[in-house]
C-alpha cells in the first residue's frame, strides 16, 4: 500500500512489474472521470456474488447525487457519487466502471438492494492522488472539519438565496445546484466561523458549485487559510477559515494495553456523532481492562487518574507515570452520543494478557510497524515485590467419564423469597449487633426462630465468604464474558481451597483475584472444575489466608443426615451490594432438575441432577454462590448458580446437596497429589414421574409403596423414567 484516502473510499497499491513471472502482462486502463455522462452504458468486471470475473452491465443515471448513507460506521463525505439504476451484489466493490472504449470513469463503491441502485465513486481525487504517487510524493489533503451537502437551486431559493442574474446564469452553466453546510465539528477550524445552513458561493474568489472545485482549493491550501464567501441570513459575508492537514486528524498510531485497543479520535467517528476530534477512543477490549464497565456509549478516554488525555501520546505518558500496574486506574470516559455525558470507571491491568504493543502506520509506505510497549507490563508485580506469576497451583488430572451410573443431585429454580440484610456496610456482622456472649441483642433484627439461634455461625460464614473477580484474555469454551465476579466460600483454609460457581470460571484463560475485606486482593488459580455439577474449586496461597480471621466450616456430608421434607433451613448468600444476607426457608420436597437448552447460544446444560425444593428462595440479588444450613448450624447444601443463557447473562439457582464436593475436596486436600476419581454417567436423560404414571407403566404396587414411604426423607424416594437417550 502506498496511499489510502482519509475520507474517500479508495486506496492505491503499488507493485513491481518485474516481479510478474507469467507471460501474461496486465494492461493499464486509462482513468477518464470527465467522460462520465448521464445515460452512458457501462460494464463492471468483478467478483459479483463471489463469482469470479463476472461482467455486469448498466447505465449511469445521475452524476451529482450526495454520498450514500450506510448507517453508523464509515460514510463518505464532501464528494459527488454517481448512481446507476441497476444493482450488483457483494464482491464487486472497487471494480472499475468502464465505458465502451475500456476507459475507467468511476469505481464501484456500494449499492442499495431495496432500491436496485449502484453507487460509484468519481475518479477526480483518484487521478489527483495518482499524479502525486507517480512522483513519489504524498498528496496534500486538507480539511475544514465541516460536512457539506449539494442542494438544487430551487432548494437554495427556499433558504432565501437571491443572486444576480448574470451570477446565477454563470453558476447554472455547468451545475444543478450549490453546496450548503450540514455539519460542523466542535473545536475544528470551521467552528464558530461557519454555521449550519450557510450556502457556499465562492472560495478565494472562485465560484463553487461542485465538490471537486472546493476540494482542489482546500487541498492546495493546507497550512494556510481560505476566504469563503457564503450566504447567511439573507446576507453575503466573507469568512476566513484555516485549513488543517487531514492526515493530522487521521489516526496513525494504536496502542494495545491489557488486551484493550485504543487510538486517537477518528474523523469518521467524530463526524458520525458530531464530536470534537480530541480524546482517545477505545475500539476493542478483550481482557477486561475496564472490568466490564465499558459500554458501546462510553468509549472516549478523557483523563487517567485526573491527568487529561487529549491524544494517545498523552495517554501513554499518563500510563507510564503510574506507580504500579496492580493499583486501580481511575479513568474518566466520555459518551460518543454526547460530550456532556461522562462517567468515572476503575480500570485494572490484568496480570495475564496479550503482549502490550504499539502499532504505527507510515504515511509514506502505508505499512504498519509494531513495537512492544513495556510501560505497564514492567510494573506488573505484586505489591509485596513478588512476581504475579509466583503462585502456581498444581494442575489436577483430568476427570475420566464412564457411562456406568446415574448421577443424582439437588437443584432448583429461583423464585421470589424473603431476605434479611444482616449488615449494610461489610460482609460480616457488626460487633455492635452481638452482646459479650456472642448472642444477638434483643430487638435488633426480626427473624424466624431457627435463624436467630445461629448468630455465631452466620458471623463465621460471613468471614469465610470471598469476592471472586475474574478477568479473561479472550473468549474461549463458549464463554461470552471477559470480566465476571461473584462470591466464593473457603472450604479448606489450610490448603487455600475456595469453592465458587463454574459460571465465573467458564473461561480457561481467566486471571482470578480473591478479596475478603474489599480492600486487598490475592491471586488464585483454577484447581478443578466439576464435569457434571456447576461448581469449581480455586486455590490460593494458604499463607495469604492467615491474614484474615477465617475458620474451617462444618459440612454435613453424611447421607443419613440429608435434609428431608419439613426441615427448617437458612440460606446465606452474598448480595450484589457486597453484604451477607439471610433468607429463612424450609424443605418442601426433592426433585430432579431438567435441562434448559438455550436457543441462542451454547450454554452448558445440566441434567440428571436432584434438587431440594424450598418453600421460599432469595430473589435475583444473589451474587454468585450461597450456602444452606440446617438447624444445627451445619452446611447441608449449596445455593449454586446455573447459567441458562450466556448471551443474555441469565441464570437460575439450585439447592445442591453438599455431598457433591466431598470427593473432589478430598483429592484437593490430600497429603500427596493424586488423580481425581473417575466419574461415570449414563447417556440418558431422566424425568420424575408420579406414582400414578409409574403404575400405568407397569411398576408393581409394592415398589411404588416403598418409594412413597421414603420420598420425603431420601433422594431415593422419587420415581424416575427415561425421558430420552442422548
Amino acid at each position: 500500500p502506498c496511499y489510502y484516502d482519509p475520507i474517500h473510499d479508495f486506496s492505491i497499491f503499488r507493485y513491481n512489474p518485474a516481479d510478474i513471472k507469467s507471460s501474461f502482462k496486465p494492461k493499464a486502463l486509462p482513468l477518464c472521470p470527465e467522460k462520465a455522462y448521464s445515460g452512458m452504458e457501462y460494464r463492471i468486471a468483478g467478483n459479483n456474488s463471489n463469482e469470479k470475473m463476472s461482467v455486469h452491465p448498466g447505465e449511469l443515471s445521475q452524476l451529482d447525487r450526495n454520498p450514500p448513507y450506510y448507517g453508523f460506521g464509515y460514510n463518505d463525505m464532501n464528494t459527488f457519487y454517481i448512481q446507476s439504476s441497476t444493482t450488483t451484489n457483494g464482491g464487486s466493490s472497487g471494480s472499475p466502471v468502464v465505458n465502451i472504449h475500456a476507459e475507467v470513469v468511476a469505481l464501484m463503491a456500494g449499492g442499495s438492494v431495496s432500491e436496485s441502485s449502484n453507487f460509484f465513486l468519481p475518479l477526480d481525487r483518484v487521478v489527483y492522488a495518482v499524479d502525486y504517487i507517480k512522483r513519489d510524493e504524498l498528496p496534500p489533503r486538507g480539511t475544514l472539519q465541516a460536512v457539506f451537502k449539494h442542494i438544487t437551486f430551487y432548494e437554495a431559493e427556499k433558504y432565501g438565496l437571491i443572486l444576480d442574474e448574470n451570477f446565477k446564469e454563470e453558476m447554472e452553466q455547468d451545475s444543478t445546484g450549490v453546496l450548503t453546510v450540514t455539519k460542523i465539528l466542535p473545536q475544528g477550524p470551521a467552528h464558530e466561523k461557519l454555521q449550519i445552513g450557510d450556502i457556499v458561493v465562492s472560495i478565494n474568489d472562485r465560484l463553487i458549485t461542485k465538490f471537486v472545485q472546493m476540494s482542489e482549493l482546500v487541498d492546495s491550501s493546507v497550512g494556510k487559510s481560505v476566504v469563503m464567501h457564503v450566504f447567511r441570513n439573507n446576507d453575503l459575508i466573507d469568512v476566513e477559515i484555516p485549513v488543517q492537514d487531514l492526515f493530522d486528524v487521521t489516526p496513525t498510531k494504536m496502542l494495545r494495553v491489557g488486551g484493550t485497543y485504543m487510538h486517537n479520535m477518528s474523523l469518521q467517528l467524530a463526524v458520525n456523532k458530531s464530536l470534537p476530534i480530541t480524546g482517545v477512543c477505545v475500539v476493542h477490549e478483550t481482557s477486561g481492562f475496564f472490568q466490564d464497565s465499558l459500554s458501546k456509549e462510553f468509549r472516549i478516554i478523557d483523563s487517567v487518574n485526573g491527568v487529561p488525555t487529549p491524544n494517545l501520546d498523552s495517554l501513554i505518558d499518563a500510563l507510564n507515570k503510574l506507580p504500579s500496574a496492580s493499583s486501580p486506574i481511575a479513568v474518566r470516559l466520555k459518551s460518543v452520543d454526547s460530550i456532556r455525558n461522562d462517567k468515572m470507571v476503575i480500570a485494572s491491568y490484568p496480570s495475564v494478557a496479550m503482549p502490550d504493543l504499539i502499532f504505527t502506520r507510515s504515511k509514506t509506505t502505508g505499512f504498519w510497524s509494531i513495537e512492544p510497549y513495556t510501560g505497564m507490563s514492567a510494573k506488573n508485580v505484586k505489591s509485596d515485590g513478588e512476581s504475579a506469576e509466583t503462585l502456581k497451583a498444581e494442575t489436577p488430572a483430568k476427570a475420566i467419564f464412564k457411562p456406568t451410573m446415574l448421577v443424582s443431585e439437588l437443584s432448583g429454580k429461583v423464585k421470589a423469597g424473603v431476605q434479611t440484610v444482616l449488615n449494610t456496610a461489610s460482609c460480616i456482622f457488626k460487633q455492635e449487633a452481638l452482646d459479650k456472649n456472642g448472642t444477638e441483642k434483643p430487638n435488633e433484627l426480626e427473624r424466624k426462630p431457627h435463624v436467630t439461634k445461629q448468630p455465631k455461625l452466620i458471623k463465621k460464614v460471613g468471614r469465610s465468604m470471598a469476592t471472586v473477580t475474574v478477568q479473561s484474555i479472550c473468549h474461549a469454551d463458549g464463554s461470552l464474558d471477559i470480566f465476571s465476579s461473584g462470591s466464593g466460600l473457603v472450604v479448606s483454609k489450610d490448603h487455600g481451597i475456595i469453592l465458587c460457581s463454574t459460571r465465573l470460571l467458564a473461561n480457561p484463560t481467566s486471571q482470578i483475584r480473591v478479596s475478603f475485606d474489599e480492600l486487598h486482593e490475592i491471586s488464585a488459580t483454577l484447581a478443578y472444575t466439576h464435569p457434571v455439577y456447576p461448581i469449581s474449586f480455586i486455590k490460593c496461597d494458604p499463607n495469604e489466608l492467615k491474614k484474615y480471621n477465617i475458620t474451617n466450616l462444618s459440612f454435613n456430608t453424611a447421607k443419613n443426615n440429608q435434609l428431608g421434607a419439613g426441615s427448617d433451613v437458612t440460606i446465606l448468600y452474598m448480595g450484589r451490594n457486597g453484604c451477607l444476607q439471610v433468607a429463612p426457608s424450609s424443605v418442601v420436597s426433592r426433585g430432579i432438575i431438567g435441562p434448559e437448552i438455550c436457543p441462542c447460544c451454547a450454554t452448558p446444560t445440566y441434567y440428571n441432577i436432584e434438587q431440594l425444593k424450598l418453600s421460599s428462595v432469595p430473589d435475583s440479588s444473589v451474587y454468585g454462590l450461597g450456602i444452606i444450613c440446617n438447624q444445627k448450624g451445619d452446611i447441608s447444601a449449596l445455593w449454586a448458580n446455573i447459567p441458562t443463557c450466556l448471551y443474555e447473562n441469565v441464570s437460575s439457582y439450585a439447592a445442591l446437596d453438599i455431598s457433591i464436593i466431598t470427593r473432589a475436596l478430598k483429592t484437593l486436600t490430600a497429603p500427596q497429589p493424586c488423580d481425581f476419581d473417575d466419574i461415570g454417567v449414563l447417556d440418558v436423560e431422566y424425568k420424575a414421574i408420579s406414582p400414578l404414571e409409574a403404575k400405568a407403566l407397569g411398576v408393581s404396587q409394592q415398589y411404588i409403596e416403598q418409594k412413597m414411604e421414603a420420598r420425603s426423607t431420601s433422594s431415593f424416594g422419587n420415581i424416575y423414567a427415561v425421558r430420552r437417550i442422548l
